[in-house]
């Protein structure tokens, strides 16, 4: 029922129902993959509590998982720069750098931007001890190939 200063209207908005269908998260994916890298971003090594764990093949990709090894612990600036494909990780746990993305940060950023995202380059990922909570490197590929990801 209307209150009573509001007049009824053509214009009156009308109420719809909606059904959502969304994937269900494990909700202790973040805490395995940051206690896998012992709390540390696996591409430097920074810890201070900052570390987030990244999905390697993207939530909503068909097929992704909340296993530990579809998950790298990464800290913040990492995560970003790896989930808009700045950088990756191979599957032999080599990181790249996009040549095509990085000439464009190159354009928009500070040389210091610049230069923090190359120094990753070459870099191995660092490994978690136990063997299966390492990233499995068809995920890798397939994250590579979600993100787009060309050097």
């Amino acid at each position: 029922e209307l209150p009573s200063r509001v007049q009824a209207s053509e214009y009156q908005r009308p109420t719809v129902q909606r059904t959502l269908e969304v994937a269900y998260r494990v909700w202790d994916f973040a805490r395995r993959v940051r206690s896998a890298y012992g709390g540390l971003c696996g591409i430097c090594r920074l810890g201070l509590g900052l570390t987030e764990a990244a999905h390697i093949v993207p939530v909503a990709w068909p097929g992704g998982t909340d296993e530990t090894k579809n998950g790298i612990a990464m800290c913040r600036n990492h995560h970003a720069a790896y989930d808009r494909g700045l950088i990756s990780v191979s599957p032999d746990y080599s990181v790249s750098v996009s040549s095509s993305r990085y000439e464009m940060v190159g354009n928009v950023g500070s040389g210091a931007d610049v230069d923090w995202l190359t120094s990753t380059r070459g870099r191995s990922l660092f490994l978690p001890s136990r063997l299966d909570d390492r990233p499995d490197p068809e995920y890798l590929r397939i994250g590579q190939s979600a993100r787009a990801f060309a050097l």
